[in-house]
């Protein structure tokens, strides 16, 4: 029993190869789409290919902002799901609280890593895709950097910098998001309620922070940011700007951790 039960855990640890394999094979998809779109427009560069919003939030920049959540909970599976059946066993083994953080944070983790694997594999795809077709394309930036690109300055004096910047970025909220389904299913054994989850908190966040005076909520609100839309916050300055971009990411986490934490304490939840 023990045995079993460990094995279990180990194999709930590690993302599937298979995940890794299907978004391998979407990200190719849509760097193939991305680069037929684009190609018949003049003076664009490999980079200019790869930055999302480098048409204006096109089909693909909103499909992509919308598959990250999804990407999270694809990434971690059936959640603490997993592990109600022999939920007794494992409490009887381990402090609850102490699992249960600890499924957590691993939730967190496989989200962050399948997400940053995927717009790594977008990035690769998108350099051999046009690499192939265009021979003689520029590598850098060519985009005029007031296009309408969030940060412009950023891009057209440090691309590397701005992209990488970007997908730690977004790695970071599919991690908020990972652990967010990671809290839902704490609370539900339905399977399609946990692996839409962390879409719909991605939707009431992006509805609350609306409501935010003065604009602020846009700072935190993941469907702003991962679109790479020029800030409206004309006010705030772009470092600051910034700054907060990339540490909402963490709030999220945090504050999920507390909620997941709260929830470990209560005895109705794993009954």
């Amino acid at each position: 029993m023990h045995r079993a039960l460990l094995g279990k855990e180990m194999k709930n640890r590690i993302v599937d190869p298979d995940k890794w394999v299907t978004v391998m094979a979407l990200a190719f998809g849509i760097e193939i789409y991305r680069f037929l779109s684009q190609r018949n427009i003049p003076d664009l560069s490999v980079l200019d290919f790869y930055v999302l919003n480098a048409l204006n939030s096109s089909l693909v920049e909103n499909l992509l902002c919308w598959l990250v959540p999804l990407l999270a909970a694809f990434a971690c599976g059936k959640q603490f799901n997993a592990y109600y059946p022999l939920r007794k066993a494992i409490f009887t083994r381990t402090d609850r609280k102490k699992f249960v953080l600890q499924k957590a944070t691993e939730s967190a983790v496989s989200s962050f890593l399948l997400v940053l694997f995927f717009y790594l594999c977008c990035f690769l795809f998108d350099v051999i895709i046009a690499e192939t077709a265009c021979p003689g394309i520029h590598f850098g930036v060519s985009m005029n950097p007031e296009n309408g690109v969030m940060f412009p300055e950023l891009y057209y004096a440090h691309p590397i910098l701005y992209l990488a910047y970007y997908v730690l970025m977004i790695s970071g909220y599919a991690a908020a998001f990972g652990m967010a389904g990671f809290l839902i299913s704490c609370f539900t054994r339905n399977s399609v309620a946990v692996a839409i989850g962390p879409f719909a908190v991605m939707i009431v966040l992006s509805i609350g922070l609306m409501a935010v005076p003065n604009g602020y909520g846009v700072l935190f609100d993941f469907t702003s940011v991962s679109l790479l839309r020029k800030s409206t916050l004309s006010y705030v300055s772009k470092p600051v700007q910034s700054f907060f971009n990339f540490i909402g990411p963490l709030i999220y986490l945090m504050l999920f951790r507390l909620l997941i934490r709260s929830a470990a304490g209560k005895e109705r939840p794993w009954q």
